[in-house]
């Protein structure tokens, strides 16, 4: 039972913890959008919050541990640079500068969102609904009529009229 869980037990929560990052920032997109519709600033910097908390983890946690992993054991034989502190650096650094960028990004967001107010209130004259409530009325009659002529034709004349059979 010990080797079956040491096979698939591990991996699979290793595959929860790096996954667990990127799971919390499609759930803090949700949460973002359904702020930004619901006009609730408390929920949208919850989710930029999250969203942040999301971005240290992965760019330091995760990339830390994939480079060791990537490294040291993985690529160990193949790598020029093997398992040494060199190497381990370089990952660092490129998460460092993700991180940054990742940050400038969700604080350009924060402040595009920031001061979102609720929609006014549209009118029907606003969005031109008379236009497309007299244009389905139009249809619906039309297609009444293009339902029942037929029908009305033989009754009356005793055929169907010619252009309702083609």
């Amino acid at each position: 039972m010990l080797a079956l869980c040491w096979f698939y037990c591990i991996p699979f929560a290793k595959f929860l913890y790096f996954a667990s990052g990127l799971i919390l920032l499609v759930f803090a997109l949700f949460m973002l959008k359904r702020g930004v519709m619901l006009a609730r600033p408390k929920l949208r910097q919850w989710a930029l919050a999250l969203m942040f908390v999301c971005l240290i983890k992965i760019c330091i946690f995760d990339v830390n541990m994939i480079g060791r992993e990537l490294l040291c054991t993985v690529n160990e034989e193949l790598s020029e640079m093997g398992c040494n502190k060199r190497g381990l650096q370089v990952f660092q650094f490129v998460a460092l500068l993700a991180l940054i960028a990742g940050s400038y990004v969700l604080f350009l967001t924060h402040r595009r969102y920031s001061n979102a107010d609720k929609p006014s209130q549209l009118t029907p004259k606003d969005i031109g609904l008379s236009f497309w409530s007299n244009l389905s009325v139009v249809s619906v009659i039309a297609m009444v009529v293009w339902q029942c002529a037929p029908w009305v034709g033989f009754l009356t004349v005793g055929r169907v009229p010619e252009v309702f059979v083609h």
